[in-house]
């Protein structure tokens, strides 16, 4: 989706089943109030600064966060 606006991304990602990272803090924060103002819901937005971590380590620590928060919510549902 190359040369969309922010709320197109915000809008497709969940009909995708996808969450959208992004470095850009200041507008995916306004996108995401906007959003709530309107008691609207997206996928979510995974924000990281900007080139602090190579592409692969920004990869391993997202998984490592998806997987903490899978067994985190099986633990908390009382499933294992």
């Amino acid at each position: 989706m190359i040369n969309r606006d922010d709320e197109e991304h915000l809008t497709a990602a969940p009909a995708d089943g996808r969450t959208l990272f992004t470095c850009n803090t200041a507008d995916y924060y306004a996108s995401h109030q906007s959003w709530l103002g309107f008691e609207r819901n997206h996928a979510g937005i995974i924000v990281a600064p900007q080139q602090q971590y190579s592409v692969g380590e920004e990869l391993r620590r997202i998984l490592v966060g998806v997987a903490g928060s899978r067994s985190s919510g099986a633990a908390e549902s009382g499933r294992t």
